[in-house]
């Protein structure tokens, strides 16, 4: 893994995902680079799969203006800073999330799966907080960190990724709902003894 110094210069994407019983959820994103240019820029610009994205803030929560123009199959935002960034400095980008469909329907369980390619190496941290009081049943790959807030569980993935690698993993829970109809004996009650956090970090919050 890269030193900490190194960390700190690197691209970094953090991702929090928020699951609703339903199905949908929230989606919110941070984005960290640095300006690694001779000179104060002023504007930046991405690529993305979606038209969608209404509001970008700044690290101060400043709502930041943007143009977005379609290049082929995907489209393109030009961001504005409220002021230069200097050579070397960091700047952050914040996506709020809105509410939309996160996760799908599987044999009576509840599935959110993932796939996302941050496109540079990029140090990408991804946390998927499944709806209150859900039972976990599984995860692919296995989560760095659970961390365990009253009856809720978040997921904390941590992953290194290099020039073009994705990331990827699939959730497997049961909703409060899809409890009352799976088969009992095929569940440990209450939620703390979810035999599927075995051998996994957990931390107690709350």
């Amino acid at each position: 893994p890269p030193s900490e110094a190194t960390k700190a210069e690197m691209y970094q994407q953090t991702h929090e995902i928020t699951l609703f019983d339903d199905g949908t959820g929230i989606h919110t994103v941070v984005v960290k680079e640095r300006n690694p240019s001779q000179s104060p820029i002023s504007r930046h610009s991405f690529i993305n799969d979606t038209d969608d994205i209404e509001t970008i803030l700044d690290g101060d929560n400043n709502v930041l203006k943007k143009e977005v123009v379609r290049e082929g199959n995907h489209f393109r935002y030009t961001v504005y800073f409220k002021n230069p960034v200097p050579p070397g400095a960091a700047y952050i980008q914040k996506l709020p999330g809105k509410p939309g469909p996160m996760a799908s329907r599987d044999g009576g369980k509840s599935v959110y799966n993932r796939f996302h390619i941050p496109g540079p190496e990029t140090m990408y941290s991804e946390t998927i907080t499944l709806p209150a009081g859900s039972y976990f049943m599984t995860a692919d790959p296995l989560p760095e960190t659970v961390v365990k807030t009253n009856n809720q569980l978040t997921l904390v993935y941590q992953r290194h990724l290099q020039p073009n690698e994705p990331f990827k993993c699939r959730v497997e829970y049961l909703t409060k709902e899809d409890q009352e109809k799976w088969p009992r004996e095929k569940i440990d009650y209450p939620f703390e003894k979810d035999d599927a956090l075995d051998g996994m970090s957990v931390r107690g919050e709350g």
